[in-house]
């Protein structure tokens, strides 16, 4: 009773670790698919949706229209008193008294000083706002800086914010300018330029607070908006636009000059590129919003990007995803026709192991991947590190276009951990990889904020970075563009890699722990049986061992001798009739299906039947066959072609195969033709034990 139960254990044991093998495949067939999507994507270009990224405050702005709205008479008095008795336009600073502790305007400057105060003297807002507001009267009027608005503060002098109202206190308009990159179509170039939003509202329109600290408008926003192409090297005339959309669904605003009817787009960049921005690049288009609530546009300045991503060399990288993916498929179609056969015809149920046959390649696939990285000077790589500890450190970055990196980071994660369980000669189970690389995978913020490689560093390397975007005005307002990036920081690609390096050494941990577990369990329990066959038991023998211990299955046969046909090329050294070692279907394949290592589920490898040896249907799956009709053994990539030319009734693809004597395989393979197979037989995929 208690053999039996162990054996009930035993099987339940086998099932569930190739289920969750299976299943961990399937996972593995997903982030390749996905994965080679996103770098199709990457090939053509792709535009990501806008979102807010940022906000310029005016925090004063709505204490001193409250002010005004409670006494108008007041202020008027005190802009006056403070305007030079010549009636030359003057910049009134708005900001905390350092007395007084209170709101209020000064005369001079802003209390604490900025690096962009420069922007703010009356000598650059006078005549930057007679050419933009020509329509305007500034010897009638009083410029307002509101001296806690954040562009000022963070000394951005890529933007300049003021606020205007007329000597009689009945408009108020906030003036924005920003400086931005201009395509021209019509004329096949792109440049720099300013642009200029601004909204007037009555006074009259707005009502004071509850507690009387700000004040809402019931006046809807208009914008008007004006485009200086030679902004900010020339202050020359301002061109009038018109917006086609208020928000622009590509991320740059397209817009009309009124006066010659020339279309055009606009919108701050930043990011970077290599060759040209058609070619390789990663980098954001930014606008600001432009709300109906007048005081909203007032107190704030929100910013939206749309992120730009293109690798025109992508290609190569594409392809060694779908093939992966496509090997993942095919076996699993395969493996559903076996499973639906074997219970209909046999009563079994049998769970297929999908990824042994396909690891081999994804190991090459990861070898091509280095080799991919290598020729684009470390683009791809490098972009991924630049756009994540961007957003990591809360400068303008994205975490857009995960797919491609937990792709490729889960090749190359299961890709380290084969090469160590092949030199061990371990069999690991995939379904616990794959779960410690999605962990790291999934917080891969985290670790590389905790134990990030060389992160002050990198950091550093990324705030300097972001400054490269910026164009020094030289006395006059910067610009934000972006800037091509011809050098790869590898210390910053090693930094944002460290999630990748933990999932690889929890991989090889494990190898390692089971390799130790095993070595002792086999020691204190002795669990070895020699199993040999009975046809030539001097010459074909050999260890086969079984542990049982989730989540792993470790086998380990004695090592061959030179002269054993497993250790000789077979092609100009044929089998002999004196190499009987091993079973005849293993010497037909050239491959011994004990000496499978990698990531293979639990299961038993071989079977003896009467005294003889036999590969188990697991085992002759393992070594990557199925059986068609029940007198052929068909490669499983093949069979899918192999059942093309059939339906078909034409040779598409040529099918080799090995002739089946009841469970004897023939020793060469042969050529299988479509019609040595009906249309209705070769849906006979099946599997059996072999000898």
């Amino acid at each position: 009773m208690k053999k039996r139960s162990m054996r009930a254990w035993r099987r339940v044991y086998f099932e569930a670790g190739r289920l969750l093998a299976s299943g961990a495949a399937l996972f593995v067939f997903y982030c390749e698919v996905t994965g080679s999507q996103a770098t199709r994507t990457l090939l053509v270009g792709l535009l990501t949706a806008s979102a807010a990224t940022n906000t310029y405050s005016s925090l004063q702005i709505t204490q001193l229209l409250a002010t005004i709205v409670k006494d108008p008479t007041a202020m008027a008095t005190t802009l006056r008193a403070m305007a030079p008795s010549s009636g030359t336009p003057f910049v009134a600073y708005l900001d905390v008294n350092s007395t007084t502790n209170q709101v209020g305007l000064q005369p001079t400057a802003c209390t604490t000083p900025s690096d962009a105060d420069r922007l703010y003297e009356i000598a650059f807002v006078q005549p930057l706002l007679a050419t933009a507001l020509g329509h305007l009267n500034l010897s009638e009027t009083f410029v307002i800086v509101d001296c806690s608005f954040d562009g000022r503060v963070s000394a951005d002098a890529s933007t300049l914010k003021v606020f205007i109202v007329d000597d009689q206190l009945e408009n108020f308009t906030s003036f924005f300018i920003q400086t931005v990159s201009v395509t021209l179509p019509a004329q096949h170039r792109t440049t720099t330029g300013g642009a200029a939003t601004m909204t007037t509202t009555p006074l009259a329109s707005m009502q004071l607070s509850e507690d009387g600290t700000s004040v809402t408008s019931s006046h809807v926003a208009t914008y008007q908006v004006a485009v200086c192409l030679t902004f900010p090297y020339e202050n020359n005339a301002w061109e009038a636009v018109t917006l086609d959309a208020i928000v622009p669904p590509t991320g740059q605003w397209h817009a009309t000059v009124d006066a010659t009817g020339e279309w055009f787009s606009f919108a701050g960049t930043e990011g970077i590129y290599r060759g040209s921005i058609d070619i390789q690049a990663s980098f954001d288009y930014y606008y600001w919003a432009l709300p109906a609530d007048p005081i909203a546009y007032a107190s704030s300045i929100e910013y939206f990007d749309a992120h730009v991503f293109k690798d025109s060399w992508g290609w190569f990288r594409c392809f060694i995803g779908l093939g992966i993916s496509f090997n993942i498929g095919v076996n699993a179609v395969v493996a559903l026709l076996v499973m639906l056969n074997l219970w209909l015809h046999d009563g079994l149920v049998w769970l297929p192991d999908l990824y042994p046959a396909i690891q081999r390649r994804a190991l090459l696939r990861a070898i091509l991947l280095l080799a991919d990285a290598v020729m684009g000077n470390w683009w791809y790589a490098y972009q991924y590190a630049v756009n994540q500890g961007n957003y990591r450190t809360a400068l303008v970055g994205t975490l857009y276009l995960e797919e491609t990196t937990r792709d490729d980071g889960l090749m190359v994660c299961l890709a380290a951990v084969y090469i160590v369980a092949d030199a061990l000669r371990l069999r690991l189970q995939l379904a616990v990889v794959a779960l410690a690389y999605m962990l790291c995978f999934s917080y891969r913020l985290e670790l590389v904020n905790g134990i990030g490689f060389f992160a002050s560093v990198s950091n550093a390397y990324l705030a300097a970075r972001f400054d490269e975007n910026l164009i020094a005005g030289n006395g006059g307002m910067d610009l934000w563009t972006a800037h091509e990036n011809i050098e790869t920081n590898y210390t910053l690609i090693l930094t944002e890699c460290t999630w990748l390096a933990v999932a690889i050494g929890i991989g090889v941990a494990f190898a390692l722990g089971v390799a130790v577990v095993v070595a002792i369990d086999s020691r204190v329990r002795g669990t070895r049986h020699v199993v040999a066959s009975r046809r030539h038991s001097s010459v074909s023998s050999f260890e086969l061992m079984t542990i049982s211990t989730f989540p792993f299955c470790w086998r380990h046969p004695t090592p061959y001798p030179k002269h054993h046909w497993s250790n000789r090329s077979t092609l100009y050294d044929e089998l002999s009739p004196t190499d009987m070692e091993n079973t005849s279907v293993e010497r037909s394949c050239g491959r011994i299906a004990a000496q499978v290592y990698g990531f293979v589920a639990p299961h038993k490898d071989y079977e003896l039947r009467d005294g003889t040896l036999f590969v188990s249907r697991s085992g002759v799956w393992l070594l990557g066959f199925v059986v068609v009709d029940n007198r052929y053994l068909v490669g499983i990539g093949q069979y899918l072609f192999l059942v093309l030319n059939v339906l078909v009734q034409y040779p598409l693809v040529q099918i080799y195969a090995f002739a089946l004597d009841d469970d004897v395989v023939s020793k060469r393979k042969q050529r299988l033709f479509y019609y040595n197979l009906t249309r209705r037989s070769v849906w006979r995929v099946t599997l059996r034990p072999l000898r």
